[in-house]
């Protein structure tokens, strides 16, 4: 049966006033916790600031055992020959995007890095090196293997491409390496392959912009050459350096001895001959290597092409050259000529833990499946980039720490981390400012009561936001708008007695406001206001023994005993279950007879107890 219209009207309004008073509902929470972030964000870094200094692992201004604050005050002690200063120590704490604010180049030091990188950030820091700054890089547990991990893919990614298409076509497309040797592809000699390994390319130039000084240079450039076609990728092993020959009190704790002596200019190892490191990893090397297999069947024996993680080591120069000079003398096969690239080994009683649990607790030990026996590599020094920018890998960043870098006499951990930054700098040396030299924060751990969590979060969404020109010019409108709908609405009383009705004449607020209530009979809005103000009065005075105010036998019972013959109690009740029935439905309608009454009524009320 089909409802009148007045009925399904109030239906429809009522049901539009439920999904109304949800969505104000909704609204309000969102309100609330958009300024429960706004308030953490802004004022839990201050509040946390007083709590005590820095304490965070790897920040420039921790003082404490794990901090770089001893490293920091040295490069800003540093000077140059005109006395001003020489390094220009400054903090990132958003993300690597930032260094796109940077208008020239520096050096970008990532300190044990632990929260993941994406890929926007390794296109600014590409753009970085470009530029000619350099990167350090030291970790021990493969966060910053992210770093050149999309170098990496694109390198193999546009191999298979060529190599698919030279299969499919007619067109022969050079490879990487080809790119760099000037190879001709299934078309290299052995001559080819000595003399790239020599340095030369196939018109006997070296590689423009690469230049280790006499020496070192043939065999530099030919690893270079080799990149990208046999050596695939470089990064942290993740596992913990063990060593029973050379180490402080705890296996997990190596002192480096053997270090490279071979003078070029990219050497960090000047005056350095004892360093100190803590959990350390160290530096491996993926390879396409070829193995015979034997068919089990046919008994013919074949080489395949394999694609293996190595210890440097373990790696000869004639197996990543296919045999070419596996009749040179052995000391000139071995990889180990590359120190000066390579300048840091453990000694050969050392071993890869993987267990990195028993290695913190000292309770570890070698298991046959694991690396061991060996001198392993803890840096790798690539000075590959044309503007004279470097990269530079380093096992382990407790090397950095106040702990180690502040024992002077017990080890040269701050005269190695001293050269590190000279030598990856030093082509920015004319160029008369201060050189940049950026710590990375923004990636380091941060536990919850660090002063820069919070403002690190924030700076990280807004440096991804505003990283792309397109987009970046939208993101202060984007905040303003959301902003005004998020904050609160004021809601000062305005002066409505003599201002007028917008849009009309000769009508004031106040007047148009007493027309709208004649007209809808809804009188509850004003004895509303005046109920709550004579509940609230009377709940807070002394004199009332009851509950509940709002009740109105109780609300009865307190006018009629403290204010004697002005009321009487049963006509009282009465008249107040009336006004807090209107009172909780103020839209409903009265006659204004009844709204007088209770008008009247409730100001009597208020004279006595105001």
């Amino acid at each position: 049966m089909d409802l009148p219209q007045e009925e399904r009207h109030k239906q429809e309004e009522g049901e539009g006033k439920v999904a109304t008073k949800q969505t104000q509902k909704v609204f309000g929470w969102l309100q609330i916790l958009s300024l429960l972030f706004i308030f953490i964000v802004g004022v839990a870094p201050i509040f946390l600031s007083y709590v005590g200094e820095s304490n965070e692992s790897f920040s420039i201004y921790n003082n404490g055992d794990e901090g770089l604050s001893f490293f920091r005050n040295e490069l800003e002690l540093e000077k140059t020959g005109s006395g001003t200063s020489k390094y220009n120590v400054t903090n990132i704490v958003s993300n690597l995007n930032a260094l796109n604010r940077f208008n020239g180049s520096g050096v970008l030091m990532v300190i044990g890095p632990s929260a993941p990188y994406d890929e926007t950030e390794f296109f600014s820091l590409l753009l970085f090196l470009l530029r000619g700054g350099s990167l350090v890089i030291a970790d021990d547990f493969g966060t910053g293997n992210q770093i050149l991990e999309p170098l990496f893919r694109a390198f193999e990614s546009y191999d298979n491409m060529v190599k698919t298409l030279n299969e499919t076509s007619g067109v022969q497309l050079p490879t990487f390496n080809e790119m760099l040797t000037n190879f001709t592809s299934g078309s290299s000699t052995a001559e080819d392959e000595t003399n790239a390994l020599n340095g030369q390319l196939t018109g006997g130039q070296s590689i423009p912009g690469v230049d280790l000084g006499s020496g070192t240079s043939s065999i530099a450039n030919g690893l270079f050459n080799l990149i990208g076609n046999v050596l695939k990728r470089f990064g942290f092993n993740g596992s913990v350096l063990m060593d029973v020959e050379n180490n402080n009190q705890n296996p997990n704790r190596p002192i480096i001895v053997d270090v490279d002596e071979t003078n070029t200019p990219y050497k960090i190892t000047e005056g350095v001959s004892k360093l100190q490191t803590e959990m350390a990893t160290i530096i491996s090397l993926q390879l396409n290597v070829s193995q015979e297999i034997t068919d089990p069947v046919t008994g013919e024996t074949k080489e395949v092409a394999k694609t293996v993680w190595q210890p440097l080591s373990r790696i000869s120069l004639s197996q990543i050259t296919g045999g070419s000079l596996g009749q040179s003398a052995p000391e000139l096969d071995q990889f180990s000529q590359l120190d000066f690239l390579f300048p840091l080994y453990s000694s050969k009683q050392s071993w890869i833990e993987t267990d990195i649990k028993g290695a913190a607790d000292n309770t570890a030990q070698p298991d046959p499946e694991e690396w061991g026996n060996e001198a392993f590599s803890l840096a790798l020094t690539l000075p590959i980039f044309p503007g004279g920018g470097k990269i530079v890998f380093i096992a382990d960043p407790s090397i950095f720490i106040n702990r180690w870098t502040q024992k002077v006499n017990e080890n040269d951990n701050l005269r190695f981390a001293m050269n590190v930054v000279q030598m990856t700098t030093k082509h920015l040396e004319d160029s008369g400012k201060p050189i940049p030299v950026i710590f990375d924060f923004g990636h380091t751990y941060q536990g919850l009561t660090s002063p820069a969590l919070y403002s690190t979060a924030l700076l990280k969404i807004i440096a991804n936001l505003s990283m792309f020109p397109l987009v970046a010019p939208f993101v202060p409108m984007t905040v303003y708008s959301f902003g005004r709908l998020l904050i609160p609405q004021s809601r000062r009383l305005r002066p409505i007695l003599l201002t007028k009705r917008r849009g009309e004449k000769g009508v004031s607020e106040f007047e148009k406001k007493l027309m709208d209530i004649k007209e809808s009979g809804a009188y509850g809005e004003p004895i509303k206001h005046l109920l709550n103000k004579i509940v609230r009065t009377v709940q807070a005075d002394q004199r009332f023994t009851g509950r509940f105010a709002r009740d109105p036998n109780e609300l009865a019972d307190f006018f009629v005993t403290n204010f004697p013959g002005a009321f009487n109690r049963r006509e009282l009740v009465r008249s107040l279950k009336s006004i807090i029935r209107f009172a909780e439905h103020p839209t409903r309608r009265m006659t204004i007879v009844q709204a007088k009454l209770h008008l009247s009524l409730l100001t009597r009320m208020l004279s006595y107890i105001t």
